[in-house]
C-alpha cells in the first residue's frame, strides 16, 4: 500500500537520467505528492463531469426542447467579481458586459471543479 505522506518514493529519489522516456506523464505529474495528486483528480473529475453534464443538456434540449442553460447572468457576475463586486441587488439590473455569456461558459468549468475538490475532501478527511 502506497504511503500517503511521503513525499519521494525510491523510483523518485533516483530518477533515471531518460526521466521523460522511461515514466508516462501522469506518472510524473500525480506521483510527486499527495495533494498535487488529489489536486490534479480532482480537476479532472470537475471537468469530466461538467462536460457530460452539458452534453447531457444538449440532448435534452434537441430532444425534448427543454430551454438551454443560459450563462450571460454567471458571466456579468465574474465579470463584477473580477471588479470587487460580490453582492448585486438583481443580476439582471447590473451593468451588462458585451461577452458575458463566453465568460459564463469558461467560468463554470473551473467553479464545478472546486466544487468536487471540496466534496473529494470532505469525503477523504470522513
Amino acid at each position: 500500500m502506497r504511503e500517503h505522506f511521503k513525499v519521494f518514493d525510491e523510483r523518485t529519489a533516483n530518477p533515471p537520467e531518460n526521466i521523460y522516456r522511461s515514466w508516462r506523464l501522469s506518472s510524473i505529474l500525480f506521483r510527486r505528492h499527495p495533494m498535487i495528486e488529489f489536486l490534479w483528480r480532482g480537476m479532472l473529475i470537475g471537468i469530466g463531469a461538467t462536460v457530460l453534464m452539458d452534453l447531457w443538456a444538449i440532448v435534452l434540449h434537441r430532444v425534448f426542447s427543454q430551454p438551454k442553460a443560459n450563462w450571460a447572468p454567471g458571466g456579468r457576475w465574474f465579470w463584477h467579481l473580477s471588479r470587487g463586486k460580490v453582492f448585486h441587488e438583481s443580476i439582471a439590473a447590473a451593468e451588462s458586459y458585451h461577452r458575458e455569456l463566453a465568460l459564463g461558459w469558461a467560468g463554470h468549468y473551473p467553479s464545478r471543479s472546486r466544487f468536487i475538490l471540496s466534496s473529494m475532501s470532505t469525503a477523504r478527511a470522513a
